[in-house]
């Protein structure tokens, strides 16, 4: 059985829209913001106020589908989930009938919003110091002592870790020549 306008001011209420204002008021924000997808348009409370207050899906139904899908939009809504809970087709809603897109607009991890993390403090293991104690001092074998090089083969994942200074001296001899690490950033954990 269709709900028809009560199912649209449930869902209001249910997304977290206290009044029928709040909701033309966020529409209207997302709008000004550019944020709002250009397919949709958007909407007043009194027009909002006749969708709910309709009875028989006379008014919805003849509602313009780009104000109706925005309003599909703003209760997260797709078209299969408007259809089902208020009893009347409205097309695909943008984000929520494609996924791909649903995915990307539902991003709400740290850093889709500017937050970073600071990189771990690298750890140079004591068999990687020793090694550039004990070998470079030979000048083709110096850069072994640059912190450059040291955080570079640090960080790097092996199959079966280097744990002798003679281990970590055959993988920089089988990289220094191939590779060119960049400078390490000082800060509190790079010294």
């Amino acid at each position: 059985m269709a709900n028809y306008g009560l199912a649209i001011q449930e869902r209001r209420e249910f997304v977290g829209y206290r009044t029928q204002s709040d909701l033309a008021r966020a529409v209207h924000g997302l709008s000004d913001r550019g944020s709002l997808p250009e397919d949709l348009q958007t909407f007043s409370q009194q027009w909002l106020a006749n969708l709910e207050g309709d009875r028989t899906g006379e008014t919805i139904g003849s509602a313009r589908p780009r104000m109706i899908r925005a309003l599909a939009y703003m209760l997260k809504w797709s078209a299969a989930e408007f259809y089902e809970a208020v009893g009347v087709s409205i097309g695909a809603v943008p984000h929520y009938d494609d996924p791909a897109q649903a995915r990307q607009k539902r991003d709400t991890s740290a850093g889709s919003n500017g937050w970073h993390a600071p990189e771990a403090p690298v750890v140079i293991p004591g068999a990687l110091i020793q090694a550039a104690e004990e070998y470079g001092g030979a000048p083709e074998l110096a850069a072994l002592r640059e912190p450059r090089w040291q955080h570079y083969l640090a960080k790097l994942h092996y199959r079966s870790r280097p744990t002798t200074p003679a281990d970590w001296l055959t993988v920089f001899v089988a990289l220094k020549d191939r590779f060119d690490p960049p400078q390490v950033k000082s800060g509190p954990f790079n010294s």
